[in-house]
C-alpha cells in the first residue's frame, strides 16, 4: 500500500579533494550540481561538509566535500503519479553517485532521500540588478577557493 505523499529531499555529497590530496575541479562539481539543477528544478551547496568514517582496523579519518541537496514536491500529484516520480527520482540518484564514484575515484558516493514533512518557495521581490558592493562573478567558484 502506497504511504501519503509527502515531499522528498535528495542528498549528494561529493569529495572535494581526490584520494591523493589534490583538489578537484570545480567545474567537475558545478556539473553535479547542474545535473540535479536540471532535474529537480533547484540545488541548494553546502560548500563545505566534512565527512568522516573508521576503515577496518583504522582510525576515524575525514575529509572535506560539498553537500547537493534538492528537493520534490509530489502535493500535485495523484498516488500513482507521485510513486512513480518518487521511484524515478531515486533511480535518477542512484545514477548521479555511481557516476560521481566512477570519475572521482571513489569506493562509495553517499547519497540520500529522506521524507520530509513540507517544503515550499515563498515569494521575494525580484529586482534586475543588486548594488555593485553584493556582485560577484562567478559565486560558485568563489565558495571552492
Amino acid at each position: 500500500m502506497f504511504m501519503p505523499q509527502t515531499e522528498r529531499e535528495h542528498v549528494l555529497i561529493l569529495p572535494k579533494f581526490d584520494n591523493d590530496g589534490h583538489r578537484i575541479e570545480v567545474d567537475m562539481l558545478r556539473k553535479y550540481a547542474t545535473m540535479m539543477a536540471k532535474e529537480f528544478d533547484g540545488v541548494s551547496i553546502a560548500p563545505t561538509t566534512l565527512g568522516c568514517w573508521v576503515p577496518k582496523g583504522g582510525e576515524l579519518q575525514c575529509e572535506e566535500n560539498i553537500k547537493l541537496s534538492s528537493s520534490r514536491d509530489l502535493d500535485d500529484m495523484s498516488d500513482a503519479e507521485a510513486e512513480t516520480r518518487m521511484r524515478k527520482d531515486r533511480q535518477f540518484m542512484d545514477k548521479l553517485a555511481k557516476a560521481a564514484g566512477d570519475e572521482f575515484g571513489q569506493d562509495a558516493i553517499f547519497v540520500q532521500t529522506d521524507i520530509i514533512k513540507d517544503f515550499d518557495l515563498k515569494a521575494g521581490r525580484w529586482v534586475r540588478e543588486l548594488p555593485e558592493a553584493l556582485r560577484e562573478t562567478d559565486v560558485f567558484q568563489k565558495l571552492f577557493i
